[in-house]
């Protein structure tokens, strides 16, 4: 498809102005976007810190309190009263205790329960949230065969530790144990056990507050080692040991590794989360602080759309002022093209008055020096065509002397032969004489026909190619006993009468050569049409010839062929080699040829 210069210009222009625009818009969109992730992944990080850290100094606080209630002096008493099961409700000893718990933990508190168990585990506790009142767990109850299983299966343990498995026993799902063994010499002496409300964690990790720095979607909480939530669901409602997190987050940081990631949420929803271990001895939970990658990148949609406005607004100022220069450039262009058309179809070509001090100066001055050339080259060519047209019917001349020279050599001997047998047959009544005479009569009609036959074939002019292409057949067998295998599909092709002439004389050329030159004995003819391009094949089977031979060359037959392929703007191979034979391929364009290039 042709393309004219003012559009490549065009097209180039722009191209060179809008990619830069592109690669600059996507290089600081991704900067900006890159910059932003990083952003909201520090604040995450930031976030999830002061929470971790908040929630160890929070477990570091109740094991301080269970370390210090573990050496008040009237534990002991307590255990020992309640393991020989005279312990009484109303004695000073547990007036103080409370008092004492009052004291250090104050009315509102984390914790839900302080239980005290003794070595042969009975049990008593003060119920903080019931104010501060003591009473016992009896042997019967879900709650005693609870505490009494986290004591037989916590380890020998010196030191506080954590117990916070879901179970059904409970009263209630949303606490967590810290267990306190004590030991004098090595002999267990009984336990405390403190019951702590994840209300009190939850105030910590929970926030519904836009403006927390984790907008309307973040949430910090925390997840235990069984994936189950230990902190309430910003968007899950009673979600603490229910709302399983079985996400790449947990699984990581659950294998002690710290990262910012964008993954998917218990949700199934895009987060951009920074997770880790809480880090707090004892306690097997990872805390998680995540937003929605959708709100996250708010920011950078905004800025993503205002780089596509300024690129649409800097684009079209681009494009006006690449439709300026490109008209301007183009403009001397295009008046020597039409110049030049004008010139094309034979009108005398005026000179381009432009000036312009650059490379399209220089084009016009050499235009300008060229149309004075063509006025010299147009008057020569004049003369030499009145040369040309002085050597055609000179050239006319000589072929009617050839043809005369031919019939007075050839037939006129023959006319002269017969007048004589007429002389002979005035005096004379001879059979014999008058059969030579009806001889020489069918002799010299042969003759005349064949003189004709070579100037014009009538079969060519009357019955067409393909006709006479196999009358030549025929007639080449009978004569040589050379078979020849034709096959063709021009039969239904409007072929120029001209062009017919030529293709038949190059055919009749050939045979002859073949004839005379390859002792062949089988020849294939193939003449096709396609894409209006005929196509000429002559392949022989005789001895062949060397290609480098001078002297076969300069033969007049391959020279014909030659020539009148050149003359029909044709183009010929010929092929041949010792003894393999010999293959001339031609090619004709038809539709050239028709169009009178001939």
């Amino acid at each position: 498809m042709r393309v004219s210069i003012t559009k490549k210009i065009f097209f180039n222009f722009l191209i060179l102005s809008i990619v830069p625009i592109i690669i600059i818009d996507t290089y600081f969109y991704f900067k900006s976007k890159n910059a932003l992730i990083n952003r909201t992944f520090d604040q995450l990080t930031t976030i999830r810190i002061e929470k971790s850290n908040r929630i160890k100094d929070f477990f570091m606080h109740r094991y301080n309190y269970i370390n210090t209630l573990s050496r008040y002096h009237k534990t002991d008493s307590i255990l020992k009263y309640l393991n020989n099961n005279k312990l009484d409700f109303n004695s000073e000893l547990i007036i103080d205790l409370k008092n004492n718990i009052k004291e250090n933990i104050g009315k509102k508190s984390s914790y839900n329960k302080i239980f005290f168990i003794s070595k042969n585990n009975n049990i008593l506790f003060i119920d903080i949230n019931n104010n501060f009142n003591f009473d016992s767990l009896q042997k019967e109850s879900l709650n005693y065969k609870y505490i009494k299983n986290v004591i037989n299966s916590s380890i020998k343990y010196c030191k506080p530790f954590i117990y916070d498995k879901k179970s059904k026993y409970l009263t209630s799902n949303k606490s967590i144990f810290i267990i306190k063994k004590l030991y004098h010499e090595n002999n267990y002496k009984g336990s405390i056990i403190t019951e702590i409300s994840l209300n009190a964690i939850n105030k910590i990790m929970y926030e519904n507050n836009p403006h927390n720095g984790l907008g309307k979607t973040g949430e910090t909480y925390l997840v235990g080692s069984d994936y189950f939530m230990r902190s309430s669901s910003r968007f899950k409602n009673n979600s603490i040991y229910n709302i399983k997190v079985n996400t790449q987050g947990v699984k990581e940081a659950l294998n002690y590794k710290t990262e910012t990631k964008q993954i998917f949420d218990y949700r199934k929803i895009s987060v951009l989360s920074s997770y880790s271990r809480v880090g707090f001895k004892g306690l097997d939970w990872v805390i998680l602080a995540e937003i929605d990658t959708k709100e996250a990148m708010i920011p950078i949609y905004l800025i993503r759309n205002d780089i596509l406005f300024m690129s649409l607004v800097l684009s079209i100022l681009m494009l006006g002022l690449v439709v300026i220069l490109s008209t301007k450039i183009t403009a001397p262009i295009q008046k020597l093209k039409q110049a030049t058309d004008k010139i094309i179809i034979g009108e005398k070509g005026k000179f381009v008055n432009i000036k312009s001090n650059d490379e399209i100066g220089d084009l016009i001055i050499a235009f300008n020096k060229m149309l004075i050339q063509l006025e010299e080259q147009t008057k020569k060519l004049e003369q030499e065509r009145k040369l040309q047209t002085k050597s055609l019917f000179e050239g006319q001349e000589i072929e009617r002397q050839r043809l005369s020279r031919e019939l007075h050599d050839s037939l006129g001997q023959l006319i002269l032969a017969l007048k004589l047998k007429f002389e002979q047959i005035k005096n004379i009544t001879d059979t014999k004489t008058i059969k030579q005479i009806d001889a020489l009569f069918i002799k010299i009609m042969n003759e005349i026909r064949s003189i004709s036959n070579n100037l014009m074939p009538a079969v060519l002019t009357e019955l067409g190619l393909l006709t006479a292409i196999k009358k030549l057949i025929r007639e080449f067998y009978t004569n040589t006993k050379i078979n020849v295998n034709f096959t063709q599909n021009i039969e239904n092709k409007n072929i120029n009468k001209k062009i017919e002439v030529h293709i038949y004389r190059i055919i009749q050329e050939t045979f002859s050569n073949i004839l005379k030159h390859s002792k062949a004995n089988n020849v294939n003819l193939i003449i096709n049409c396609k894409n209006e391009i005929i196509n000429l094949i002559i392949e022989d089977n005789g001895k062949g010839f060397l290609l480098s031979q001078e002297t076969v060359l300069k033969g007049n037959g391959l020279s014909n062929i030659k020539e009148r392929i050149n003359i029909i703007n044709g183009y010929v191979n010929i092929k041949s080699e010792l003894n393999k034979g010999t293959k001339i391929y031609c090619k004709i364009p038809l539709k050239q040829l028709n169009n009178g290039k001939n």
